[in-house]
């Protein structure tokens, strides 16, 4: 029982460090999605059981960038969302290439634990890097998409239906993406590898169900109040 509630402890954490990041500002918040990524990355190779489910405990921080992402779609409009989407993805390129040169060094024995540790840890295979780079392009970029085509065809109601939807159906794209580059031909068989895509998008589903709530405290949080309706895409803005 312990790693499910280890579970929604990061659920927790990642929910109030992104209320914390609205209370503080736009700039804050854009740099959420950054700090999120890289941090997902360390611990994402940590396999556990969770409610049945493998999966890595940095899942919860991981679909929290989505959460980040829809909240700066929801104020600030299409184009700062997109700017979100591809600052987090630098600095994921950045920390990938870096880690990699810095572990091919020689250590002194001094430093041979560390050492082997962060090969451990940053020794990332090709496909898994690609998977990771592939996935996030691509998953975020429709959940910018969606929010905004729903927002549009809702005229601004609805809030937690373009939330929801959005995230579920870029999760979906984002751990078939993933799973599939990097785990195809290692996991034996066809409908194992679905299963897992599919078990993992269930705890991102569940996680997207459970931030509904903190989109809609945004507009609390920024002294703004939630609009029934709009034409205009950037409706809102203060």
């Amino acid at each position: 029982m312990i790693n499910e509630l280890l579970f929604i402890l990061v659920i927790l954490v990642s929910f109030a460090m992104t209320l914390l990041a609205v209370k503080l500002g736009r700039e804050w918040l854009i740099a959420i999605p950054p700090v999120f990524i890289i941090v997902a990355n360390i611990f994402a190779p940590q396999l556990v059981s969770v409610f049945g489910i493998t999966t890595s405990l940095a899942l919860p921080i991981y679909a929290s960038i989505f959460l980040a992402t829809d909240i700066v779609a929801e104020h600030w409009g299409k184009k700062e969302a997109r700017k979100v989407v591809w600052m987090a993805l630098f600095t994921q390129a950045f920390a990938l290439i870096i880690a990699m040169v810095i572990v091919q060094a020689e250590v002194l024995e001094i430093s041979a634990g560390v050492g082997d540790a962060l090969v451990l840890v940053f020794g990332f295979t090709p496909r898994i890097v690609l998977g990771s780079l592939v996935a996030y392009v691509i998953s975020q970029n429709w959940d910018v998409w969606a929010f905004h085509k729903m927002k549009e065809k809702t005229k601004g109601r609805h809030l937690w239906l373009r939330n929801n939807a959005s995230t579920i159906s870029s999760q979906f794209l984002d751990s078939v993406i993933f799973i599939g580059i990097a785990f195809y031909g290692i996991i034996p068989g066809t409908w194992p590898l679905i299963q897992f895509m599919l078990s993992v998008w269930v705890l991102k589903i569940a996680v997207a169900l459970l931030d509904t709530p903190i989109v809609y405290w945004s507009y609390g949080l920024l002294g703004k109040k939630r609009p029934k309706k709009t034409k205009d895409e950037h409706f809102g803005v203060a």
